[in-house]
């Protein structure tokens, strides 16, 4: 980023960041980029993806989590993601902007369940505490912010490139108020740009979810909203 001249103040990275249940794997890939991310003396903000989860989603309940990157990245100064692996979500404020990173992926302290794919996974997933009121809470924050609000996640919404089917716990969040201006979201693969073609960069509509606002009950159909969905990752 230096080399091309980039002035960064802030990074936001969507992972995923590693990939598999190899524990020096993992701890070889975490180590390279703490390395060079941290190389650049920016304040960095992260979210778990699916595949932070490849060494902890075949350990039975009452097992300690496998969160390799997540643990170490969070012992960065200047580096932030959710609070506790427990959270589904945290907001920054800059100027008129409010940042919402959504983090698809969290968990219970003893993998007793399991948030991935848009699914409450694992054994107990009726034990998972982030109900219809949570998510309706969240997003009257949103809709009530008097500015613009930028959100950024690992998964795409429903609609997105990647985007994940209907139905999940952040589809409760759909339509999206007004004040979103911008979607963020990592998951993307290479080759997405090659297969995805003008669809890695579009805009997205309720049509995946007819009739239904999960949000305040307010029912829209065909409403298109006026932003972008964009993948941040190209490898």
């Amino acid at each position: 980023m230096r080399a091309v001249g980039a002035d960064f103040t802030r990074l936001w990275y969507l992972w995923d960041g590693t990939e598999g249940n190899d524990p020096e794997r993992s701890r070889r890939m975490t180590e390279m980029q703490i390395e060079k991310l941290g190389g650049l003396e920016v304040p960095l903000r992260f979210v778990m993806g699916n595949h932070d989860l490849d060494g902890t989603r075949d350990l039975p309940p009452g097992t300690m989590p496998v969160l390799t990157t997540y643990d170490a990245f969070r012992q960065v100064p200047g580096w932030r993601s959710i609070e506790t692996q427990l959270d589904y979500y945290f907001t920054e404020i800059h100027g008129e902007f409010l940042v919402l990173v959504l983090s698809d992926h969290h968990l219970s302290t003893e993998n007793r369940w399991f948030a991935t794919q848009q699914q409450i996974n694992n054994e107990f997933p009726e034990e998972y505490p982030h109900g219809l009121e949570a998510y309706q809470a969240l997003r009257r924050q949103i809709a009530d912010w008097s500015g613009q609000v930028q959100i950024a996640g690992h998964y795409a919404l429903c609609g997105g490139a990647r985007g994940t089917p209907p139905g999940g716990p952040l589809e409760r969040l759909l339509p999206l108020p007004d004040p979103v201006k911008l979607v963020l979201h990592g998951h993307s693969h290479l080759g997405d740009w090659r297969r995805g073609k003008a669809k890695t960069f579009h805009r997205i509509s309720t049509s995946c979810m007819p009739g239904k606002a999960f949000g305040d009950g307010e029912a829209e159909t065909g409403r298109t909203w006026n932003l972008h969905h964009i993948s941040t990752r190209s490898g």
